[in-house]
């Protein structure tokens, strides 16, 4: 019997305890997770703003790719980049890209209907845009691995149909440029993975 007395005084002087310091009887709320907000400025994936910029990548059978800026324009707050695109077997060709609060696009001459090529800002870590009437699937990465090469903050975008000189993959990387172009719809894949880049005077070697 004394026993159950102490007890019955012990959950009394818990009780007493517990309403002087204002316990909370009530039952716990489920409170739900916040949603991460994530936005990304794409333009930071185009550095074609200085007409020294160059780029050179190597495909899987040593066929050497160069690009490079050759001329800016700006009408209206609208920048066109005439950038020169070079493979070993084939002729040079030039295309057009223009710059403005929408984003980036593309066109094979500076007068027509231009295609997105990159929109101002990513609202999400994987999404899709439109381009030309096809579909365009991304997906952002904080880092990633790319022909054995690491790089940060990557966009990565796979095209319906294809884009820019036939390729239906392309992968970007903040302040770098384009650092991969695929194309998937032959027999084998053809893969050009960037190698080095002169980007606002500095040259990168990867």
């Amino acid at each position: 019997m004394s026993r159950t007395f102490s007890a019955i005084a012990v959950s009394a002087s818990l009780l007493l305890a517990c309403l002087a310091s204002r316990c909370d009887f009530s039952s716990p709320t489920n409170t739900p997770p916040t949603q991460e907000t994530f936005t990304f400025d794409a333009r930071n994936l185009f550095p074609f703003q200085n007409t020294s910029n160059w780029w050179r990548y190597t495909e899987t059978t040593s066929n050497p790719l160069s690009i490079s800026v050759i001329d800016t324009i700006t009408d209206n707050s609208i920048t066109y980049y005439k950038v020169s695109f070079k493979e070993n077997r084939r002729d040079t060709t030039d295309d057009w890209f223009r710059s403005s609060t929408n984003g980036v696009q593309y066109n094979d001459s500076l007068v027509g209907t231009y295609e997105t090529f990159l929109p101002a800002v990513l609202t999400g870590r994987n999404g899709t845009f439109s381009s030309g009437g096809k579909v365009v699937s991304y997906s952002y990465k904080d880092s990633a691995t790319i022909s054995s090469r690491l790089f940060r903050r990557v966009v990565s975008c796979r095209y319906s149909a294809k884009m820019l000189h036939g390729f239906n993959e392309i992968d970007f990387a903040d302040s770098i440029g384009i650092v991969s172009l695929v194309d998937t719809t032959g027999r084998f894949p053809v893969v050009y993975a960037l190698d080095s880049a002169l980007i606002d005077g500095a040259l990168r070697k990867f």
